[in-house]
């Protein structure tokens, strides 16, 4: 690509212009619907860092929040985001101002080929400090200036209590868990407390064997099929077989899983993430997996070159030698030891927080319509793009209007779950029954015209080629103000301005409380209204 369009070691700028090919032909467009001249693609080969910050039980620390400091070691993860910069290796910093970093004794983390790198590590509260005091440290990394980024910051407060608003009690907040349903996660938390176990261990096991998907009917191939990936004589170990396996679906499957970690385990139990693994990837070796310098295989075993991804010494992965007809990796004489089992879990562990089951407490109506009051006062960044139906940290990162409502719903009790929709789909309530699978939503007769007056909870929708929709947060009807819980893009609103003047936020391209006249151009006015949709409380 480089060579293609001429790059070495500057900064170019590449324009275009967008035309249609019919039979092969090239045409200019007739004409576009919104104003662009020529687009423009910055192209750099400058090794950069994007962004750096810290992350606390799956959530993206802010200077805001207080992370609990006490005697137990509280684990962390610290990120970046990087250009240009896949398979290098970068050295992570966290120090307070003036002071050295406290993972100086920290290994250099691989930057993986999504542009991220991340390292989890510990801290304890060794200087005694007395309650409510508090420690700020900057993250960053070796080599590179950081300071231009403003959410870097680690707060520790002694005594602290994390903020769990957002989280059911009752339902388990494990890695990967948004892959699998809320059945699925209490099973696992009652296999690992019997067994003993972190049920983080397990997820993320299943994650391995499955690729991520959690299917219990997948079959790689060769002869191994399931959740832990089952061969025929494992199947008959736990008293049952391969065919009766594959019909089960994830939940019975795991009966036969926890069958496989009892019958293996040790007197003193698994001791380690690695060490519970190694019942399903080489069962001899349970009760050795804990110590990294152990050895699990060397290359005169075909497994060791069947398991590429724990070649983790340097240039392992990436030689190659002749093995019968085909070309494997690895050296001529490896080893592959513990150490670098466990490297290649903790990738998977750590890659399961993009996916962890944030889930929203279903409450009494004005305790929801607070909540979502203080989910959309986070201004959490405006995109229609990405993951739709989520309420992991990563269907979190970015919201728009329709996903908004969509929560809303979900933590009301009407759908059992966020639904991806869009404004298309709520227009008459048919189609918005039909999208959300249920009959717990009503059009309001008569609030397309000009006399109604929304109530609180109420959701408004106008659609005109695109759309928009929000909640009610009040409507004060002394000055005829609706307060509206929304997802903006970076435009804003029709009559902006104004409703700034009326105390709305500012801010764009994100959500927000914003403060519209009832008959404004940015409700009843607004070309395409519909009306309101009201919630049966």
């Amino acid at each position: 690509m480089k060579a293609k369009l001429g790059i070495s070691n500057w900064n170019v700028n590449l324009k275009f212009a967008l035309v249609g090919i019919v039979d092969n032909q090239l045409y200019a467009f007739k004409g576009i619907s919104y104003p662009v001249s020529n687009s423009e693609l910055k192209v750099t080969t400058k090794k950069e860092i994007l962004d750096v910050y810290f992350k606390y039980q799956g959530k993206r620390l802010l200077t805001t929040d207080r992370v609990p400091y006490g005697e137990k070691a509280t684990n962390l993860i610290v990120l970046a985001k990087t250009r240009n910069m896949v398979g290098d290796s970068i050295k992570f910093k966290a120090h307070q101002l003036n002071e050295d970093s406290i993972l100086e004794d920290k290994p250099a983390v691989k930057v993986g080929s999504n542009g991220y790198a991340a390292l989890n590590f510990g801290v304890f509260n060794k200087e005694k400090l007395k309650k409510g005091s508090t420690l700020t440290y900057y993250a960053g990394v070796e080599g590179f200036s950081t300071k231009q980024f403003k959410d870097k910051t680690l707060v520790f407060q002694v005594g602290a209590k994390w903020d769990t608003y957002l989280m059911d009690a009752n339902d388990p907040q494990l890695v990967w868990g948004d892959k699998v349903s809320k059945e699925f996660r209490l099973k696992v938390v009652e296999i690992s407390k019997r067994i003993k176990v972190n049920p983080n261990w397990i997820m993320t096991i299943i994650a391995k064997e499955t690729i991520g998907t959690f299917d219990p009917k997948i079959d790689n191939g060769v002869g191994y099929i399931g959740l832990i990936q089952f061969s025929e004589d494992s199947a008959k170990g736990v008293g049952t077989t391969q065919a009766k396996l594959i019909k089960m679906n994830a939940v019975e499957q795991l009966n036969y899983v926890e069958k496989r970690f009892v019958n293996l385990m040790k007197s003193d139990g698994y001791k380690s993430l690695t060490d519970l693994y190694m019942a399903v990837l080489q069962p001899k070796s349970v009760g050795e997996g804990a110590t990294d310098s152990n050895v699990l295989w060397t290359s005169e075993r075909m497994a060791y070159y069947n398991n590429p991804s724990y070649h983790k010494e340097k240039g392992e992965y990436d030689n190659k030698i002749k093995k019968g007809k085909k070309n494997k990796r690895g050296f001529e004489e490896g080893t592959t030891y513990m150490w670098e089992v466990r490297q290649e879990l903790e990738k998977i562990e750590l890659k399961g927080e993009e996916f962890k089951n944030v889930n929203l407490v279903k409450g009494t109506f004005d305790s929801v319509l607070e909540e979502m009051k203080t989910l959309v006062d986070k201004n959490i960044p405006y995109s229609q793009e990405g993951v739709r139906d989520s309420l992991t940290e990563k269907g979190l990162k970015a919201l728009d209007c329709s996903e908004l409502v969509s929560i809303y719903l979900y933590k009301l009790g009407i759908t059992k779950s966020v639904k991806n929709i869009h404004t298309g789909i709520m227009t008459n309530e048919t189609d918005f029954r039909k999208a959300i699978d249920c009959n717990d939503i009503n059009f309001i007769s008569g609030s397309d015209k000009s006399d109604f007056k929304p109530q609180k909870g109420d959701i408004f929708v106008w659609r005109n080629g695109n759309g928009h929709t929000g909640i009610v947060y009040k409507y004060e009807e002394k000055t005829d103000l609706v307060t509206i819980l929304e997802a903006i893009g970076n435009i804003g609103a029709r009559e902006e301005s104004q409703q700034v003047a009326n105390g709305g936020s500012s801010k764009k391209g994100c959500t927000r409380t914003a403060i519209y006249k009832r008959k404004s151009q940015a409700l009843f006015k607004h070309p395409g209204w519909k009306g309101y949709f009201r919630p049966k409380k």
